[in-house]
């Protein structure tokens, strides 16, 4: 056990120690236990002393979705080197490797994020392609299988097992005898509402062996901290040997004030997560609305000043016209009168003919 636990209880700091039993006297250190964190993920999993507590939850995921039982399964290292300098660590919950030379990779995912699903794609990618060093050959390239837990809904429907490889849509075609490319998506929430349908059975029949879907079943609820898992496992899977050293693992590991600790700095770290990025999205969406309103100030102004321009030109260009059409009229009556006086109308006559007033027309006479 002293292994196992070095290899996956951080190293605490003195200032970490001291507030661990600081909180431990005060009876702050939380008092239940939450299964889905990545620390007693690994602690559960990932250790080569109980690699038969992977080997039995793989397989009940594999047999549920139809496919071979693994024959063996070995713990591999879960740290990946960075491909170029400077480059950051890629770190997986856990990973494996299976007897069809497979690399499994296992990861529990809580949160839902933008783009998660590209981003398991990426990743898929990223490690099936790992294995192809500069002059090796493509038979180099080992077969991926990337297995994740979720602690949300990702896809519609009732149904909680996925599986996703490169296959023909028309004829059901599968590209590879083998699939190099592997995807398993286990939604935890619907997994696990059978379960006490399950309970049920189980007490009625005792003897009932579970099937492959059934202990996935089991596995998930009580990943997912699910009440009625959790009572499967504890109370009517009492006597299975692997569900019994599960139980056996969880009283070990919550026995320590460390990992307690750990998981309450776990979980504040989430809350400061969340606020963070809620606080990030408060300032975006403000931020968003004051350049709206800029925009929309500053495109109405410009509109405005288009629509004003357009609308002072077209009632200058009518008035212009309007006033030359007056003003060339006012002429052409003019050079009328002035032709009548010069063949010696009376002032009365020409008044009446052009509409001028006597004394417009007397104006006339005298220019």
């Amino acid at each position: 056990m002293g292994k196992d636990k070095e290899r996956f209880v951080p190293v605490m700091t003195k200032q970490e120690r001291e507030e661990m039993l600081s909180l431990q006297e005060q009876g702050e250190l939380p008092d239940i236990i939450d299964r889905s964190t990545d620390l007693y993920f690994r602690f559960l999993l990932g250790t080569p002393a109980r690699n038969r507590l992977l080997h039995d939850m793989l397989n009940a995921l594999f047999g549920a979705l139809g496919y071979p039982l693994l024959q063996t399964v070995t713990l591999a290292d879960t740290e990946r080197e960075p491909e170029a300098l400077g480059a950051k660590y890629t770190r997986l919950d856990l990973t494996a490797r299976d007897d069809l030379g497979r690399n499994l990779h296992i990861e529990m995912q809580r949160e839902n994020h933008t783009h998660f699903l590209k981003r398991c794609l990426y990743y898929l990618c990223r490690n099936y392609t790992r294995c192809l060093r500069s002059g090796g050959g493509y038979t180099s390239l080992s077969p991926i299988v990337s297995i994740l837990l979720l602690g949300f809904d990702l896809f519609e429907g009732e149904q909680g097992l996925w599986d996703f490889a490169l296959i023909n849509p028309g004829t059901g075609r599968r590209l590879m005898e083998v699939d190099d490319l592997l995807l398993f998506y286990v939604e935890l929430g619907k997994a696990t509402r059978p379960l006490r349908e399950l309970r049920e059975k189980l007490r009625e029949t005792p003897s009932h062996v579970l099937s492959p879907q059934e202990r996935a079943q089991v596995w998930g609820g009580y990943i997912n901290n699910d009440a009625d898992g959790l009572v499967l496992l504890k109370e009517n899977l009492s006597k299975d040997s692997v569900f019994s050293e599960v139980s056996e693992v969880e009283q070990e590991y919550w026995s320590s004030p460390e990992n307690r600790y750990y998981q309450l700095r776990e979980l504040i770290t989430q809350l400061d997560f969340k606020a963070i990025r809620e606080d990030r999205l408060a300032e975006a969406t403000k931020k968003a609305q004051e350049k709206g309103m800029s925009e929309g100030l500053a495109q109405g102004m410009a509109q405005g000043m288009a629509q004003g321009m357009a609308q002072g030109m077209a009632q200058g260009e009518a008035k212009g016209k309007a006033e030359g059409k007056a003003e060339g009229k006012a002429e052409g009556i003019a050079s009328t009168a002035r032709r009548m006086l010069a063949l010696n109308f009376t002032l009365e006559q020409i008044s009446q003919a052009t509409g001028l007033s006597l004394d417009e027309v007397k104006s006339l006479r005298s220019n």
